[in-house]
C-alpha cells in the first residue's frame, strides 16, 4: 500500500486550520492510483464534522481535479455521511417520524 502525508494531499484543508505539515506518516517516490485517491477522499468525507461537509468536500474536489472520479468513486460516502448526520425524531402529538440534523 502507498502512503503520503496526508499534509500533502490536502495541504489547503490543513493550512485553513492552522495544522502542521511536519504530520508526515512516511514518503514513497511511487504517486497514489486513482482507486487511493477516491478511497482516501471519500473517508475524509465521510467524516467531516457536521456543518463542514461542503468544505471538505470542495478541497477534496479541487486535490483530486476529476469530477467524474469523484463522482462515481466517492458516492457511496455522500450517502453514508447523509444517514450518519441525519437523526429521526417523533414530534410531540404526532405519530410521523421527522428528520433533523444535528445542532451547530
Amino acid at each position: 500500500m502507498v502512503m503520503t502525508a496526508v499534509t500533502d494531499l490536502f495541504p489547503r484543508c490543513f493550512a485553513r486550520r492552522g495544522w502542521s505539515r511536519e504530520a508526515k506518516m512516511t514518503d514513497f517516490d511511487e504517486p497514489l492510483s486513482e482507486e487511493e485517491k477516491v478511497r482516501i477522499a471519500a473517508n475524509f468525507v465521510t467524516h467531516a464534522p457536521p456543518g463542514e461537509f461542503n468544505e471538505v468536500f470542495n478541497d477534496v474536489r479541487l486535490l483530486l481535479n476529476n469530477d467524474n472520479l469523484l463522482r462515481e468513486g466517492a458516492a457511496h460516502a455522500f450517502a453514508q455521511y447523509n444517514m450518519d448526520q441525519f437523526t429521526p425524531a417523533k414530534l410531540p402529538n404526532s405519530e410521523e417520524m421527522v428528520s433533523s440534523t444535528h445542532p451547530l
